[in-house]
């Protein structure tokens, strides 16, 4: 056994009520990785997260009416949005009730939701522990959480640097959101960290502490954009820029994905602003892999327009040589009255006649065939949606033109949405020119999570039957993966739009 196996004990703790935690005691310096076997996260048996959803800060909000909007809002909003998106929610707050209505929530939708759970040494205490009780400032462990570490570490930066170790393992090639409620005295720390993870924090607004001087300071922040749009060049009274003293404060406003929801809205509009964020890469990766699709599509379609060019302007020198040809031996046999009939010249001659009669058919029908499916228009069609594609893609990426921060505050929505808007019109545009959708795959129907736990394989649409008036459909924000199609996609795009606006009009 070598020396991170001894420093790392893994047992399972067990509770009144029945359930267990798998718990893990660690030192700093002990991989991540390790952790995350001794866990049992990475089995065969383990659910696989598709995101991963980090809580900072603090649940325990001092006002009672904000603790019960908080209460709501996570057993409601963020449980439906755990349930929709197949996601490993990471605890750092060590908080009680709310977290606990959370679980509770999850058990009872039959969600099979990974809740892990991490805390110092010296914070925390469980059941059978020897020599140690809750009697010293240590609180004891609750039975909500399926996993939780023990760090064992004299300060708060080695349980901060292990928990984003862990989750950046756990989040690779997934998406992950930060949700910062209330404060902490490491929020800051752990806000920071997010920042230069490159991850998406929303921001609990109303729900105090460091959430709403963030908030404060972005307010600060869109006022001076908005008033720097305003401003004439020329005008002694430009805007002067915010300053924020505090530098931590200053790099998350500078340098952060930022996203803020109100304490005092719905339970729904959390789930669903939640789905956004969490799927905010979906659209990137599906305008990657359309953009793939239409380049694709256009080099198939340059390689049949030029072969039909090729072979129709070969037949042409062919039928023109061969005319001659068969000129020079009509010449030949009016002069030469003594060559028999069944002589070479003679069938060669025949022979001419008959190429010459079905070669101009064959050239016809591949006019025909170039003017009825046209691939050279095809092609500069789809030449022009992929350029298109890739000059939003870039635009998006850099934040540059209708994606720049001052559009997207001017306009009052998102650049999420901007990119679905600007995709879906090059795709109509495309689609009103073109009418063969048989090159594309069917959308496929991914089973909802409740049906994946059960084992339903996808579905083509054409496999499903259409639902009657009166079922529940599910919420126009979503946007499943499915097989690019020219169908699927819109239907993605147009479901982000969808709900981008109801949380932007609201």
């Amino acid at each position: 056994m070598n020396e991170v196996q001894r420093n790392v004990p893994g047992n399972k703790v067990a509770f009144a009520d029945g359930r267990q935690t798998t718990l893990v005691e660690t030192l700093p310096g002990t991989s991540a990785s390790e952790l995350i076997t001794k866990l049992g996260l990475a089995t065969a048996d383990a659910v696989t997260p598709k995101s991963t959803v980090l809580i900072i800060g603090g649940t325990n909000v001092p006002d009672a009416d904000s603790q019960a909007r908080l209460f709501q809002l996570f057993t409601r909003g963020l449980t439906r949005a755990v349930a929709e998106n197949s996601t490993l929610i990471i605890d750092g707050t060590i908080a009680g009730g709310v977290m606990t209505a959370l679980s509770k929530a999850l058990l009872d939708r039959n969600i099979k939701a990974p809740l892990l759970g991490i805390a110092n040494d010296s914070q925390i205490t469980w059941p059978g522990r020897d020599g140690v009780d809750g009697a010293d400032g240590r609180k004891m462990l609750e039975s909500n959480y399926t996993h939780f570490v023990v760090v064992k570490s004299p300060d708060s930066d080695g349980v901060i640097d292990k928990m984003y170790e862990i989750a950046e393992i756990l989040s690779q090639n997934i998406p992950v959101l930060t949700i910062l409620v209330n404060d902490s005295p490491v929020a800051k720390d752990e806000v920071v960290r997010s920042v230069r993870q490159g991850w998406p924090i929303l921001v609990i607004g109303g729900s105090g502490g460091f959430a709403d001087q963030i908030q404060k300071a972005w307010q600060g922040k869109q006022d001076y954009i908005r008033a720097l749009s305003a401003w004439k060049p020329g005008d002694p009274n430009k805007p002067i820029p915010p300053f924020i003293a505090d530098p931590v404060l200053a790099e998350v406003i500078a340098e952060g994905d930022l996203h803020f929801f109100p304490i005092i809205e719905e339970p729904e509009k959390l789930e669903l602003y939640i789905d956004l964020r969490l799927k905010a890469n979906d659209i990137l990766s599906q305008a990657q892999a359309q953009y793939k699709v239409y380049s694709d599509d256009a080099k198939q379609q340059e390689a049949i327009f030029r072969r039909q060019q090729f072979f129709i302007l070969v037949l042409g020198v062919i039928i023109t040589f061969l005319a001659v040809i068969q000129s020079f031996y009509m010449q030949i046999q009016e002069k030469v009255h003594w060559l028999p009939s069944g002589s070479f010249s003679a069938v060669l001659g025949g022979v001419l006649y008959y190429i010459l009669i079905g070669l101009p058919v064959l050239m016809a029908l591949l006019i025909a065939g170039a003017n009825r499916f046209n691939p050279g228009n095809r092609w500069v069609t789809m030449r022009a949606a992929t350029e298109a594609f890739k000059r939003e893609l870039f635009r998006y990426r850099t934040r540059t033109g209708i994606y720049s921060n001052m559009q997207v505050i001017l306009n009052k929505t998102t650049r999420e949405a901007t990119l679905a808007k600007s995709l879906e019109t090059i795709s109509r545009e495309w689609l009103e020119r073109n009418s063969d959708f048989a090159m594309f795959p069917a959308p496929i129907r991914y089973p909802s999570a409740r049906e994946a736990q059960k084992g339903v394989a996808p579905k083509t649409l054409e496999q499903r039957k259409p639902p009657k008036q009166s079922q529940k459909v599910g919420s126009p924000f979503t946007l499943r993966p499915s097989a690019i199609s020219k169908s699927g996609w819109l239907t993605s795009l147009t479901s982000i739009k969808t709900g981008a606006r109801s949380w932007d009009g609201s």
